[in-house]
C-alpha cells in the first residue's frame, strides 16, 4: 500500500467496543489475538486502516467485575467477514482459529451457530495506567456490542 496515499486518504476508522472482563484480561495477555463478533463496520476504503478500537470493559458480574470504562486500545489492520460452515470443512484451520480467539469450541458454537461473522484481527494493544470515562468521549452510554467514533470523539492521537 503507498503510505503517501493512505495518509491522504479518510480518516482511519475510529472504533469503540465493548467487551466483557473476561475477554478483555485474555487480549491484554496476549492469548487473544481474534475478536469474534456478528457484525462489522462498513468499509469505505482500505485507507481507514487499521482502525483504531477503544476497549470498553464491561462492569462484569460480581464473580467476575469489570471497569464499566476504557481500559485501553488495540490496532485493527483488517476484519475478515467468516461463513462458520466453510470454516468447519477444515478441523486443523477451526482448532487454530479457535485458539487465536482464546474460546473453547462451545463457546464460540453458542455465539456464533450457523450465521456468518466478523474476525476482528488484534495487532497491536494498550492497556491504559488508568481507566478513561465514557465521558472522555462525549458519551454516556457504551455500545451493546460496538459503535464508530465520530473524529471529534478521539481521546488520544494515533501513535
Amino acid at each position: 500500500m503507498n503510505l503517501k496515499k493512505c495518509e491522504e486518504g479518510p480518516e482511519r476508522l475510529q472504533i469503540l467496543m465493548s467487551i466483557r472482563p473476561e475477554w478483555t484480561e485474555k487480549i491484554f495477555a496476549w492469548k487473544k489475538v481474534i475478536e469474534v463478533r456478528r457484525t462489522a463496520p462498513h468499509i469505505e476504503s482500505e485507507r481507514q486502516f487499521p482502525m483504531r478500537v477503544y476497549v470498553y470493559e464491561t462492569k462484569g458480574t460480581k464473580a467476575k467485575p469489570g471497569a464499566g470504562a476504557v481500559i485501553g486500545e488495540f490496532s485493527c489492520p483488517w476484519v475478515h467477514r467468516m461463513n462458520v460452515e466453510r470454516l468447519r470443512r477444515y478441523p486443523l484451520h477451526y482448532d487454530l482459529f479457535l485458539k487465536d480467539c482464546g474460546m473453547s469450541k462451545d463457546e464460540f458454537e453458542s455465539y456464533v451457530g450457523e450465521r456468518d461473522f466478523a474476525a476482528w484481527d488484534i495487532v497491536t494493544r494498550q492497556r491504559y495506567d488508568e481507566p478513561e470515562p465514557l465521558a472522555a468521549f462525549n458519551l454516556r452510554r457504551a455500545p451493546q456490542s460496538w459503535m464508530k467514533l465520530k473524529p471529534w470523539m478521539k481521546l488520544k492521537p494515533w501513535g
